[in-house]
């Protein structure tokens, strides 16, 4: 693709928020990285003491400014409008994309592991095309909602964890997802600490033990 068409596809690539945060961070980045302006973003280039050297900076950080607010659509621009740091525009958009975004990670892949063309159940009434398009669409919903450096496996194993576990959990559940940035170590903590007072529960009587529930009807 010559240069011109490049600039052309990245343009039109307009920041719309957690559906293609993704895609455009990383083509942004790169666009900052070819003029020398990412290390600004990140904080890595240092402003000298020299006029020269922070007259160089101050330009830099302008065009840098310019070319990630160029990326925005109105609602998005509206969030940083009077903002003229490269690393406050960047952290605040990546946060108003990213903390909506992983709901929509949790949402998609929970849609994955009960959808219906992933069960043998659909047997011949589910054409095959279809299985396909269905699936192959939530998962490009699920890759453009996660976020350059966020472990999708981990989230994988989150939700198919929490699906199986009991009514009794639900609580947490939904503390867990609601989560910003939650790790499967203090997943495991919050589970394992509800699961000790869920057994305390049923032997005090106070809710009841569903698994003795199913012991005894078995034994009529």
């Amino acid at each position: 693709m010559a240069n011109n068409d490049k600039d052309s596809v990245r343009r039109e690539e307009k920041l719309r928020g957690v559906e293609n945060w993704a895609r455009w961070s990383n083509m942004t980045m790169l666009d900052l990285k070819e003029k020398g302006y990412w290390g600004i973003v990140t904080g890595t280039r240092t402003i000298g003491t020299t006029p020269a050297t922070i007259a160089s900076f101050d330009r830099d950080s302008a065009g840098a400014a310019k070319i990630i607010k160029g990326g925005l659509n109105d609602n998005l621009f509206k969030n940083v409008e009077g903002t003229d740091n490269p690393t406050d525009i960047w952290n605040k958009l990546k946060a108003v994309c990213t903390q909506v975004g992983q709901g929509v990670v949790y949402a998609g892949l929970r849609s994955l592991l009960l959808h219906p063309s992933a069960s043998k159940a659909q047997g011949h009434n589910k054409p095959i095309n279809l299985r396909f398009a269905e699936i192959t669409g939530l998962i490009n919903q699920i890759q453009t909602a996660v976020t350059p450096g966020r472990d999708v496996w981990d989230d994988i194993v989150l939700v198919t964890l929490l699906e199986g576990l009991p009514e009794e959990y639900n609580s947490k559940k939904d503390h867990i997802l609601n989560q910003d940035g939650i790790t499967l170590e203090n997943a495991q903590l919050i589970l394992s600490s509800e699961e000790v007072q869920i057994k305390v529960d049923h032997e005090a009587g106070l809710v009841p033990n569903p698994t003795l529930a199913v012991q005894g009807m078995g034994r009529g």
